[in-house]
Parts: structure tokens; sequence; C-alpha cells
């Protein structure tokens, strides 16, 4: 019955002008345009939140996109570097001659890397990270690079040691080993066959002191052919000294260090390029 009276109250034009004078019918009006009002804030603020979302999502593709391709590389290229000097003892090479060894392992060997990359800072010689909006590149960099940071402490110690091998005098008891074993591979000649002595005697200990055996590969042929035939004998000879048998084996300690350290770093770094191309940002 009420049904009907509106009906039929709505199909007369006076009676709808009436309905609408009245003021629950004004206020039904308002609360419309309130309520379309909200809805479109909402849209509006979702929208920007969006176009925000977008425009940082952009930034942080644009800057992965320039660390992988300019800096990431260099990184690797250098870890493997140095895995291939450890992996091949020849950590140490001779440079102008057997008077200037050198150590491979440097220290500072990734600070110049990511020196002129604003996604890292170094200070006190050591590397930090500026660049954390990208949550990849924060969590996996940032242990990439506390590794790194470990690897320069430990090739600093490392430095020191070999330097002291390359600044020590050669034992008494290391002298009268390796002229045995040039005696027993060259015969009553190897004096002349190994000349200068001196500088035969200077090479074979860094050698055989620091564990690079494959540091001298330019040189003379005799004193290179010596080295890989007999190394373990001249091994054993440096380590009869206590002094050098301590060194030695501080050496080695850093060495395994070194590689656990460069190993986690590169790892780290696998994992970050992996990501960024599962998530379609490189």
């Amino acid at each position: 019955m009420y049904i009907d009276v509106m009906i039929i109250g709505l199909n007369n034009s006076s009676n709808i002008t009436t309905i609408l004078s009245y003021p629950w019918v004004s206020s039904l009006s308002n609360v419309s345009v309130a309520i379309g009002t909200i809805f479109l804030a909402i849209l509006t603020y979702r929208s920007t939140i969006e176009l925000k979302k977008q425009y940082k999502n952009s930034i942080m593709r644009e800057k992965a996109m320039l660390i992988n391709t300019k800096t990431i590389p260099l990184l690797k290229k250098k870890i493997e570097e140095l895995c291939s000097y450890l992996g091949n003892d020849e950590f140490i090479k001779f440079e102008g001659g057997i008077s200037n060894p050198v150590l491979k392992i440097t220290p500072n060997c990734f600070i110049d890397i990511v020196r002129s990359e604003n996604a890292f800072t170094v200070v006190n010689e050591e590397i930090y990270l500026i660049y954390t909006a990208d949550d990849y590149f924060k969590n996996h960099m940032g242990s990439a690079v506390s590794s790194i940071n470990m690897y320069h402490k430990n090739a600093l110690e490392l430095e020191k040691l070999v330097k002291s091998v390359f600044n020590s005098e050669t034992p008494d008891s290391f002298i009268r080993h390796s002229k045995e074993i040039g005696l027993s591979e060259f015969g009553t000649d190897f004096t002349n066959t190994l000349r200068p002595i001196e500088d035969f005697l200077s090479i074979v200990y860094i050698v055989a002191r620091t564990g690079s055996k494959n540091a001298y590969t330019n040189g003379s042929v005799n004193i290179i052919n010596l080295i890989k035939r007999r190394y373990d004998e001249l091994h054993s000879a440096a380590l009869a000294d206590p002094e050098s048998k301590r060194i030695s084996t501080e050496i080695q300690v850093k060495l395994r260090d070194i590689n656990a350290n460069i190993s986690d770093a590169y790892d780290e770094i696998k994992k970050l390029e992996e990501l960024w191309q599962n998530k379609f940002i490189i």
C-alpha cells in the first residue's frame, strides 16, 4: 500500500517538487556529494602513491643497471684475478729483476674500484654503502663489502709478512741445503750454471718461504726448472729455520683468510645479480 502511494505521488510533477523540497532529501544530496569528494580524494591519493612508487622503482632500476654494468664487473674480475693468483701459487712476482719482488695481492684494489662510484664511500680505507634505497643491494652488497673490508685488513697483514721475507737475510741452513740441491741437480759446475749464485739463493728462498712457487717465471731457465722439480725440498729447507717456519705459517693462514673473504664477497655479488634479474630490475 505504501509503495503504491509513492508511485502515484511520483507520477505527479508537483508532488516530485514537493518531495525534493523536504530537508531529508537535501541532506542525502549533500552526503552523496561528500562521499563522491572523499572517493575522488582517495583515488587521487592512491594514484599519487602509485606514481611515486613507479618513480622510485624507475630510479632504483636506473641505479641498479648502472652499478651492474659499471662496478660489479670490475669487482668480479678483480676477485677472479685474485683467486687465480692464489690457486696457481703466483701471488708474488719478480718485477724488474730479483731485487724487486712484489706482492700481487694488493690491499687497496677494491677501494680503487668503488672510490668513484657514488653508491659507496671510503673512510679511513674502509668501504661503506651510502646507497640503501634498494634492499637487495643493501643486504647483499652490504655483506660483500663487509667481506671486502676483511680482505683489506688481511691483505695488509699479508703484505707486512711478505715484506719481512723480502728484507730478511737468507739463513745459513737454507744456503747449505740449497747448494746441496743445486749440486745434485747440476753437478759440481752448479755455481756457474746458477750464476750469480746469490741471485739463485735469494729467489729460491723467497719462493720457498712464502709458498708462491710459481712466482719466478721470467728469468733463468735453470732456476725456473730447479724450482719446479725440487720445490718440496727447497720448501722443507726454508722451514728448517724456526723463524722462517713461523712467518711461513702465518703467511699461509692469511692466504686462507683472504681466499675465504673474496669467495664470500663473490657469492654475495652473484646473489645480488640473480635477484635483480629475477625481479626484472636489470
